[in-house]
């Protein structure tokens, strides 16, 4: 028996610290780790048995090869020598006769680590295949926040425990932002008032003071009818404004015809709320925005991630602790240079560049021959599930995917390699909004034949 430390691997905020228990080459138990540096052994109730997907009767656990049609699920074992002979093959046919732009290699958030998920792109690089913009998730908002502050760091969850008020806008905790629920709970205990902003409230009720409904899409009216308020009532820090923005006297002015009259129509929120709501964030010293994606997906995201951004400024909040904004990355930069990883230096040919939300139409394109997919699931999470089933349906688009499990994309891959779980391999983890950095070693040895994206694409290199 031993107990080993990892990061927890899954999409999500945190990246928190886990205990393994092992016995002989089989976890048997997982905890928090009571030495992270901010959850003290907190971790969420699905991490808790997440060991036992490495031992499913469902797993993948060895080279397989399409005996079926395309989609029907049927596959024969076939040896690792063998797939790695018939995926290269296929590729260096494919170069040679169509070129670099015949091909398209994606891996994405099945797993987060750092070195295993972006491993995956040296390879492509090298050969120069087409290169696929991975805006699935939050691309908008984090468009909107570099345009904004140039990429520099948000605020860190952590500081929450400083703020004296909350908004909680498009954000539902228990799913997104577990390790803030004890924060807010302390506030509230302490007489702040916590806010919660949605299409949808119900989840996070139980969590804040009061919950208002706003109309989906319509979440810029509200921040600008809220900094007209602010702005004309003289909550603004016009100080902070004029030496830290750039463009505010022309936004300011902006603002006279953004009333809480113009936004109760626009947003579904009285206006006496948006006054009384506004007049809240302004008499505080350290209002703070816990911003989510969800509203940041419709076609006008970007621009509402922008002025919920300029609110969380507007009062000048953010010269102190706790005040701001929190939904981007709190570093300023990373602590790992992702160049070394993906090595966009080995490409000599630019190749074709595709948007993940368009990849139904790329896979349609009768001049791609070949898809490559680690750690994705497109049949299950992209735009136009009825174009990528019938794009993957081609027997002329030799399709590899790298998983664990029988996924919906999976059923129509041509060859699919087994792949191993995050306590299979050593990994380095950067957590998405907090200012925390871990390694994972490798704790088990892998289940029969799985292996790696590090070890599977240095074979497919060689």
């Amino acid at each position: 028996m031993k107990t080993c430390k990892a990061i927890c691997p899954n999409d999500c905020p945190c990246a928190c610290g886990l205990l393994l228990t092992i016995e002989g080459n089989e976890i048997i138990k997982i905890q928090g780790d009571p030495e992270h540096p901010l959850f003290d052994g907190g971790i969420c109730s699905k991490m808790r048995k997440n060991y036992l997907s490495l031992y499913d009767e469902k797993r993948i656990t060895s080279p397989l090869k399409r005996i079926g049609r395309k989609g029907e699920g049927k596959f024969k074992k076939i040896s690792w020598e063998e797939a790695i002979e018939e995926i290269t093959s296929h590729w260096k046919n494919n170069l040679e006769q169509y070129g670099p732009n015949s091909i398209v290699g994606i891996s994405s958030s099945g797993t987060m680590g750092l070195l295993q998920k972006n491993i995956v792109d040296a390879l492509f690089h090298k050969m120069g295949a087409r290169q696929v913009e991975m805006t699935l998730c939050s691309g908008a908002k984090q468009a909107a926040y570099k345009s904004m502050t140039e990429g520099k760091g948000a605020m860190c969850p952590s500081l929450l425990k400083e703020s004296d008020y909350v908004l909680v806008w498009s954000c539902m905790l228990e799913a997104t932002q577990f390790q803030s629920l004890g924060v807010l709970r302390n506030l509230r205990k302490e007489g702040k008032k916590v806010v919660c902003i949605d299409v949808f409230t119900k989840e996070n009720e139980k969590y804040c003071d009061e919950s208002i409904l706003i109309k989906p899409g319509s979440d810029g009216a509200l921040a600008m009818a809220m900094m007209h308020v602010l702005v004309k009532e003289g909550y603004s820090d016009e100080e902070y404004l004029k030496s830290h923005t750039i463009g505010y006297e022309d936004f300011k002015k902006s603002l006279d015809a953004y009333t809480p009259a113009w936004a109760e129509e626009k947003t579904g929120i009285s206006q006496e709320v948006i006054v009384r709501l506004a007049r809240e964030f302004g008499q505080v010293k350290k209002p703070a925005i816990l911003l989510g994606s969800g509203f940041s997906r419709r076609k006008n995201g970007g621009m509402n991630s922008r002025l919920i951004m300029i609110l969380s400024a507007i009062t000048g909040a953010w010269k102190y602790p706790g005040g701001g904004y929190v939904g981007r990355k709190s570093r300023n930069g990373d602590c790992i240079d992702m160049n070394q990883i993906c090595r966009p230096d080995l490409r000599t040919y630019s190749g074709k560049k595709e948007n993940i939300n368009t990849l139904s139409l790329t896979f349609q394109d009768p001049s791609l021959h070949a898809f490559y997919c680690a750690g994705f699931n497109p049949v299950n999470s992209i735009h136009n599930q009825l174009g990528t089933i019938a794009g993957l349906s081609r027997e002329d688009l030799f399709t590899v995917v790298h998983e664990r499990v029988m996924t919906d994309t999976a059923k129509y891959a041509d060859i699919i390699l087994p792949a191993t779980y995050s306590y299979e391999h050593s990994d380095c983890h950067n957590a998405n909004l907090y200012n925390t950095f871990g390694v994972s070693y490798q704790a088990v040895i892998p289940q029969k034949e799985s292996k790696s994206n590090w070890d599977t694409i240095g074979l497919l290199a060689r």
